[in-house]
């Protein structure tokens, strides 16, 4: 399970780059869930795009996880000139 926080409308993933920040300013690496959910970090759920249709992919964090959310792109008929 990759776990992140939501920065910019993204997941920004726990690694090194992104570690939790000590009270003491020390930094930690870790995968110990209860570590990670304490820091303010969530589970990441991918979800699958929809094979039919035009859509666009967006993150939103919930209570519990940070999900990618699908939201079909609506396409106007183009205009029939006669």
């Amino acid at each position: 399970m990759k776990y992140a926080k939501l920065a910019g409308g993204y997941p920004s993933y726990h690694g090194i780059r992104n570690p939790i920040v000590n009270a003491d300013g020390s930094k930690t690496v870790t995968k110990n869930e209860k570590l990670l959910l304490a820091a303010g970090f969530l589970p990441v759920t991918d979800t699958p795009a929809p094979d039919d249709g035009s859509y666009v992919s967006t993150w939103e964090a919930t209570d519990s996880a940070i999900v990618r959310v699908w939201r079909e792109v609506l396409e106007e008929a183009p205009e029939v000139e006669e």
